[in-house]
C-alpha cells in the first residue's frame, strides 16, 4: 500500500467516524464564510466539509487544517484507478453523507422543523401524524 492510499484510508475512516458522531448528536459543525461548507473544531485542529461544483459535477472535499489554519490533507470524491478500469472512489458516498448531516447540524435543522411543527399546532390545533 503506498502512503497515499494509506492517507485516503484514515481520512474515509475519519469521514466516518466524524458522521457517525454527527448523526448521534455528539458533535456540532458551524456554517463558514464559504456556501455550502462547514466546520468541526477541536482544540488542536479543525476539519472543513465542502460541496463544491464543478464542470457539471457536484465534488465534496473534507479538509484537515493544524492549530495554526494550514490545510495539512483533503480527500475529495471522485474516481479511482483500480485494475484497468475508473471506479466510483469507495469514500464518495461517506462524504456526501458528512456533508448533509454537517449542514443539518450548521443550521439547526431539526430545531427549525420543530419550531414550525409547534407554531402550525398552534395555529391550527395539533396535526395528525402521518403514515
Amino acid at each position: 500500500m503506498t502512503t497515499d492510499e494509506r492517507l485516503q484510508e484514515k481520512m474515509s475512516k475519519l469521514a466516518g467516524q466524524l458522521l457517525a458522531l454527527t448523526q448521534n448528536y455528539r458533535i456540532s459543525w458551524t456554517e463558514t464564510d464559504k456556501e455550502n461548507e462547514f466546520l468541526y473544531a477541536t482544540i488542536k485542529n479543525s476539519i472543513s466539509i465542502a460541496r463544491v461544483s464543478r464542470m457539471l459535477s457536484v465534488v465534496y472535499i473534507i479538509t484537515v487544517y493544524n492549530s495554526r489554519g494550514t490545510a495539512v490533507d483533503s480527500l475529495e470524491t471522485g474516481s479511482v484507478r483500480k485494475d484497468q478500469f475508473m471506479m466510483p472512489a469507495p469514500w464518495n458516498k461517506v462524504l456526501s453523507d458528512l456533508h448533509e448531516a454537517a449542514r443539518k447540524s450548521a443550521l439547526n435543522v431539526e430545531e427549525e422543523l420543530d419550531i414550525l411543527i409547534a407554531a402550525l399546532e398552534g395555529e391550527e390545533g395539533p396535526v395528525p401524524p402521518t403514515g
